[in-house]
């Protein structure tokens, strides 16, 4: 008969995996955190059932050195009450809610973040070690994991939240997300979408580009109405259950209603003198060798983003368009990941210097500064 055993895990700890069986009752787990590397956890299970003092000896494993970095949990509120987790890691010495002076952030002044999220299939956004992010935390930067609706943080209930009908729930919390990191102490947010964080990001440049200095997808999945209208087969069937059913008229709806692709404002709203923000730099990333996510569906969107939200990237933008002739879905090696996020990071400075700089200047004739 199984037996629950509640062990308690040491705070430093955001992460826990399985790993092999040592014998017929020890069990070693692998902890880590953001900012802390994997590190093996030898459990004798049989001690821990009948012993307490045990158990909280567990909860008193010292941490791995974390070289200066840290880690912390927030919330951020949505629009509808609900709570959303917010996973946050940055330097000791860079500065939230007016800790102070400390680590040289992105250009002086309080610091920029940069967001990442997921938000689909029930799987959550994993908090795992992180260290080729560690040049950008130097550099004074908060990394944010926002933990929205439709991934698999809280349950089955939290996945159900933000999929198929609920799924603008999913932007509303990274909207939300956005917001909070202004009230933390953040300025400036450069927010990054992988595979089906894509539909969370395209959400977010649709509805409230301004909160953003710029935006990155790797593979991202943006055209999700023409995506779902052309699959066949079993890859189909398991995604309905995510998006809606093409072959009704309620799950059409769903489906249009989540597509970054069919969402894109058109060109009224993006002309001089409209009432939208202008859009912020956006790099996106696609593979001809995909298998999950098509390079054709990134191409449209890139081009109707082009047309409809940039102007031709005369107004907002530029709207960079990275394809990769050998590349699979989301990269294809330890090397191939290490230069993207080189990459990346570089995208993310950029964009976020030029936001500061552009504020910086005193206002044109007829138009504030950076329109």
């Amino acid at each position: 008969m199984p037996v629950l055993i509640d062990l308690p895990l040491p705070p430093w700890a955001a992460t826990v995996a399985g790993g092999a069986n040592l014998g017929e009752t020890t069990l070693r787990l692998a902890l880590s955190s953001p900012v802390h590397p994997e590190t093996p956890l030898d459990v004798d299970l049989a001690r821990a059932l009948r012993d307490p003092g045990y158990r909280g000896g567990v909860a008193g494993t010292p941490a791995p050195d974390a070289g200066g970095l840290v880690w912390e949990r927030a919330h951020a509120t949505a629009g509808d009450g609900a709570r959303v987790p917010l996973t946050l890691f940055r330097h000791a010495a860079t500065p939230l809610r007016g800790e102070g002076r400390g680590a040289p952030s992105a250009g002086g002044g309080r610091p920029a973040a940069l967001v990442e999220v997921y938000g689909a299939y029930g799987v959550p956004l994993r908090a795992g070690p992180r260290p080729e992010l560690r040049p950008l935390l130097e550099r004074g930067w908060v990394v944010a994991l926002a933990h929205v609706r439709g991934g698999g943080e809280r349950g089955v209930a939290w996945h159900d939240g933000g999929r198929r009908g609920a799924k603008p729930a999913s932007v509303a919390d990274a909207l939300a997300c956005l917001e909070e990191l202004g009230r933390l102490g953040c300025d400036g947010a450069v927010l990054r979408g992988e595979s089906a964080g894509g539909v969370v990001l395209g959400g977010v440049l649709n509805e409230r580009p301004g909160l953003l200095s710029g935006a990155v997808g790797q593979c991202p999945f943006l055209d999700v109405s023409g995506t779902m209208a052309s699959r066949r087969g079993l890859l189909e069937m398991l995604e309905r259950d995510e998006w809606g059913d093409p072959g009704t008229a309620e799950g059409m709806r769903d489906i249009a209603r989540a597509c970054p692709h069919w969402n894109v404002p058109a060109g009224a709203a993006a002309r001089p003198g409209g009432d939208r923000p202008a859009w912020p730099p956006v790099m996106v990333t696609a593979g001809l060798l995909d298998d999950r996510v098509d390079f054709s569906g990134v191409l449209r969107w890139v081009a109707r983003a082009r047309e409809h939200a940039t102007r031709g990237d005369t107004r907002g933008g530029p709207v960079l368009y990275d394809f990769r002739d050998t590349q699979g879905h989301c990269g294809d090696a330890v090397a191939g990941d290490l230069a993207d996020a080189a990459r990346e990071m570089a995208f993310a400075v950029w964009a976020e210097g030029r936001r500061r700089f552009r504020m910086a200047q005193p206002p044109r004739a007829g138009g504030a500064a950076g329109a």
